[in-house]
């Protein structure tokens, strides 16, 4: 076969720019995680409540879930009575259920800065 056929030309530059293209991780694989997270299946009251907008109140319903019922993926926190989506949101990036909890302080809950008129 001869490498200067033009059909041959386009398949081999489709070749050589996948091969340079950095890999694209596999639909529905988990997410590289923050470098402070939480365990939610392991963690204790205190590490729940370094997460923005967990306190006394919802850490302890997490903790009650929990003893329920393992969490299999972050999302199954939508489970938990007070936390929606918009809290999901905020926590998502913080939260694993699996390895360790490398969260050490309290994490702000950034606010929207309004427009001033």
């Amino acid at each position: 076969m001869d490498l200067r056929t033009p059909c041959f030309l386009p398949a081999l530059a489709a070749a050589v720019a996948l091969a340079s293209a950095p890999p694209r991780p596999a639909r529905g694989a988990p997410r590289r995680p923050a470098a402070e997270v939480v365990n939610i299946n392991t963690a204790s009251l205190s590490q729940l409540r370094l997460l923005p907008g967990v306190g006394a109140t919802l850490a302890a319903r997490i903790v009650r879930r929990r003893r329920r019922r393992r969490f299999r993926k972050p999302r199954e926190l939508l489970r938990v009575r007070g936390i929606g989506r918009r809290i999901y949101r905020r926590l998502r990036p913080h939260v694993v259920v699996e390895g360790p909890t490398t969260l050490k302080r309290k994490l702000k809950r950034r606010r929207k800065q309004r427009r001033r008129r």
